[in-house]
């Protein structure tokens, strides 16, 4: 789920970004109605990869939220690299979240979440 709204999001294909959307990110990108980001494509296509990706744990009535953090060789939405969280289970994979911004910002998310939730191979080495 993760990298195809990657691809569509970094393609400048913010349409078909959005149907991989749900949540938060799905209202985040519907915002604005027929100049919203499910609306038009926003932007140029850009090179883009993975950087990293991490796991915070589900908890409570919470699942577990997988963080995948891509880094792009221009401009989407304002920054040069995008957050995805996805969420859900079965045939229901959604991306609930994203987030856009300097790669400055965005590579410390995984470091916050894994210093909080270390590995089990981590913890016990």
């Amino acid at each position: 789920m993760a990298a195809a709204f990657a691809a569509a999001f970094a393609g400048g294909d913010t349409p078909l970004a959005c149907t991989y959307a749900g949540g938060n990110a799905k209202a985040r990108m519907s915002a604005g109605g027929d100049s919203s980001l499910c609306s038009r494509s926003a932007w140029s296509g850009q090179g883009y990869w993975l950087d990293h990706q991490c796991v915070t744990p589900a908890y409570g009535n919470n699942p577990a939220v997988y963080t995948f953090i891509y880094r792009t060789n221009g401009q989407v939405g304002g920054g040069d690299s995008f957050v995805a969280d996805v969420t859900g289970a079965d045939r229901a994979w959604q991306v609930t979240s994203y987030a856009v911004g300097p790669t400055s910002q965005t590579s410390q998310i995984c470091a916050i979440v894994e210093s909080a939730y270390p590995s089990p191979t981590a913890a016990s080495s």
